[in-house]
């Protein structure tokens, strides 16, 4: 299990190592900073448990990470208070069912829970795995309905039937209300964006819906005008549909003199657009930045950006700010 979160702000994590490897005992991990930007767990366990160590943690290790985990909250997190979130009785309430140890994964499944009370989407337990068995398509909000597509968006999956009503029997708001456990407190279509994604892993989805678990999904699908409906079922797929960034536009030059910058990622990437775009765009007419689908990043990018639209002598501008606790 590894905990990367906001505790400093967002920014470069260090060098924490394969995060792959499995961790247990809590240690800082010191930087450069006046302050460390995250905690991990330590990933050289004792010998003797070092054949069992991937799959389970054993009471005495479960107590030790959960003391730290909520100091670290406690003396670092930013948004320990907003909303005043009752986080001490639900890591009671997680060491009152642990038992004699759980798994590493059911562990990362439960301090997950633990920080989607909070409202930080940018904190997350990083180590542990879902059970493979996907959703062969994907799933979007438009208004108040939902659509399924194929995941490379070259159509719905029925054109016919492009509305998805119910899966598993289950309307996609009662899956919502199952799967938000995991998502952080944002707004509205923060949770619903979220709780999609999660029911697109639909063997980890209906195991926290307590629904059987076949090798095949059954769908609801409606029609546009809403007056027809027909269930269609699906094989599960067992690798991670690869989804298409869209649109799958780049950057240049519109009709009319316009600039057109697509970022799709405030990534390493993202500099090069800048760089290689803006100054051919400084004698246009008009500028789109186009970021549809971009799925974040770092702030540097946006650094990078900046100069310009000002001059050298305006005035600097703060468009963010934080506290150390």
């Amino acid at each position: 299990v590894f905990v990367a979160s906001g505790f400093l702000g967002h920014g470069d994590w260090g060098d924490v190592g394969d995060l792959s490897t499995p961790f247990f005992g809590v240690e800082i991990a010191k930087r450069c900073d006046p302050a460390p930007r995250f905690f991990a767990l330590d990933p050289e366990p004792p010998e003797a448990k070092a054949a069992e160590v991937a799959e389970y943690v054993t009471r005495a290790e479960l107590e030790e990470d959960l003391d730290q985990f909520q100091t670290e909250l406690e003396e670092r997190f930013a948004y320990l208070r907003y909303k005043e979130p009752d986080y001490r009785s639900a890591i009671q309430s997680l060491r009152d069912s642990a038992g004699e140890g759980m798994s590493v994964d059911d562990f990362d499944l439960e301090l997950s829970k633990v920080l989607a009370l909070f409202i930080d989407g940018h904190s997350a337990v990083v180590g542990g795995a879902f059970p493979d068995g996907y959703l062969p398509f994907r799933l979007e909000r438009i208004g108040d309905r939902y659509t399924a597509f194929w995941p490379d968006r070259r159509d719905f999956v029925d054109p016919s039937y492009p509305y998805v009503t119910k899966v598993d029997g289950m309307s996609l708001g009662e899956w919502r209300a199952v799967l938000q456990v995991m998502v952080p407190k944002g707004s509205p279509s923060y949770t619903t964006y979220f709780t999609l994604r999660y029911l697109e892993y639909i063997r980890f989805a209906r195991s926290l819906a307590g629904l059987d678990d076949p090798d095949v999904i059954e769908v609801q699908l409606e029609s546009r005008d809403g007056t027809s409906r027909v269930t269609t079922v699906f094989d599960m797929v067992f690798d991670p549909p690869r989804v298409e960034t869209w649109p799958d536009s780049e950057s240049g030059f519109l009709d009319g003199n316009i600039g057109y910058l697509r970022i799709t990622r405030w990534l390493e990437e993202a500099f090069d657009e800048v760089d290689t775009w803006m100054p051919q765009f400084a004698g246009t007419r008009g500028l789109i930045i186009d970021i549809r689908d971009n799925r974040g990043g770092t702030r540097s990018v946006l650094r990078e950006l900046y100069p310009y639209f000002v001059s050298a002598s305006d005035p600097p501008h703060v468009a963010n700010a934080a506290r150390y606790r």
